[in-house]
């Protein structure tokens, strides 16, 4: 929740177990409730609580009109939001610019992603792609090397240049 709080999310209420501390950034004018763990139980889309849920207004996540050069990762029908979670931290743990979603993966912020994201989901750009293809070919349209595994006649990642003077996207497919 510190990692939302500190990248801008607006949290509108905030549910804790008894013994749960609140975030000591939470600002003042978000609605607090403090409820037992039994009652934290049967709220939590969580089968094991850590006893702190939060109502967040979500992201932007519309997809820019133009992409600009950097380094994305893609997700190509990434379905299980845990795996979803994960690949947005790894985006981040390696420095990437932000996560592109095709049609058909998970939305990023079903309440597994965020945990699995482990902060990612609200550090890192998110956003929709409808086609893939459209995409992938306004990228390589401006220099940026699309090394994959998968098909869309995109080179291997160990055939790909070691060196990107414009950027790098990624491509990851199915589970």
């Amino acid at each position: 929740m510190d990692e939302a709080l500190r990248h801008g999310v607006t949290v509108t209420c905030m549910v804790v177990s008894d013994g749960v501390a609140l975030p000591e950034s939470l600002p003042a004018g978000v609605r607090r409730v403090c409820v037992p763990a039994d009652v934290m139980a049967s709220i939590s889309p969580h089968r094991t609580p850590q006893g702190l849920l939060a109502v967040c207004e979500l992201p932007d996540t519309a997809p820019p009109a133009a992409l600009v050069p950097g380094r994305y990762v893609i997700l190509d029908g990434v379905q299980d939001p845990g795996n979803v979670g994960t690949l947005l931290r790894s985006a981040a743990a390696f420095g990437f610019d932000g996560v592109l979603l095709s049609k058909g993966c998970a939305a990023p912020f079903p309440p597994k992603t965020p945990p699995a994201s482990m902060g990612a989901a609200w550090r890192l750009p998110v956003a929709p792609v409808q086609d893939l293809p459209p995409a992938l070919q306004q990228l390589r349209a401006r220099g940026v090397a699309a090394p994959a595994a998968a098909p869309y006649h995109s080179p291997p990642l160990d055939a790909a240049p070691q060196d990107y003077p414009v950027g790098l996207c990624t491509l990851s497919s199915c589970e």
